[in-house]
């Protein structure tokens, strides 16, 4: 086991990562969701054979029978150009409900007086984020990953936002990006941390969980509930995961740089 959290519990061999949640989690590219979570229940190791079964805690679960989440975001041309048009109407709702150490904050038109520990992260993300908008990939993912704090620090969870939306601008724009990406993705790895790796990888291949997928569905007009529900969805995931994930994708969207 490499973490363990009320709704989550992780497993990582190398670079291979395994997320076992509970319903408040929800789907995503890495998740298998258990009707009745419980971490301590699984116990600190599983193995998931080949034919789909997963051994834990003495119990045998058929991940066969389990239903299937898509992560891939939609890649119709006019639903992906509707989704950028209105990203900017979201980053609004975005900014009225981040909390305080987001990098959600650090694209604020107008912040405030800023000093101490939240001031240095603010002014790290805004700098990383200029980076992104002049085209120097490399330099931005080296400046954004790692920095802030938590499991999955905020620079990541950006650049994984950032890399979800480049892969929405490829669809919108009929382009190529891949090299965007792949300099991006190589230059965030650290090789340290299994979970921000994995969920870099996915970022990368456009691998969405449910929130940003729904956010996304949202910005595009096909989503069931209303734009301010999907961006609270976004937001209610860590302490600022969700929010910075969420900044990062509404910022790719909105600030594209065209280079490629």
């Amino acid at each position: 086991m490499h973490s363990s959290f009320a709704r989550a519990a992780n497993y990582a061999a190398g670079a291979k990562l395994l997320c076992t949640v509970g319903p408040e989690a929800g789907p995503g590219p890495l998740n298998l969701v258990f009707d009745d979570f419980d971490a301590q229940l699984l116990g600190a190791s599983v193995e998931l054979a080949q034919d789909g079964v997963l051994s834990a805690g003495g119990l045998a679960f058929d991940t066969r029978q389990a239903q299937r989440y898509d992560s891939a975001l939609p890649s119709a041309q006019n639903v992906c150009s509707r989704a950028q048009e209105n990203a900017g109407k979201f980053l609004s709702l975005l900014l009225k409900k981040a909390p305080e150490l987001s990098f959600a904050r650090a694209l604020e038109p107008q912040p405030g007086p800023e000093s101490g520990f939240a001031g240095e992260l603010m002014r790290a993300a805004r700098e990383g984020m200029e980076l992104l908008q002049k085209g120097h990939y490399y330099d931005a993912a080296r400046k954004l990953r790692g920095t802030g704090v938590g499991l999955t620090p905020s620079g990541d969870d950006f650049l994984c936002g950032y890399l979800l939306g480049i892969n929405v601008l490829e669809h919108a724009h009929g382009k190529n990006l891949n090299y965007r990406k792949q300099t991006i993705y190589g230059a965030a790895l650290s090789g340290r941390n299994p979970l921000t790796d994995a969920f870099l990888s996915c970022a990368c291949e456009g691998g969405a969980g449910w929130r940003i997928k729904q956010l996304f569905e949202a910005m595009a007009g096909t989503a069931a509930v209303t734009p301010q529900r999907a961006v609270e969805a976004a937001i209610d995931h860590g302490a600022t995961s969700g929010a910075d994930t969420a900044a990062g994708f509404i910022f790719a969207l909105t600030r594209e740089h065209d280079d490629d």
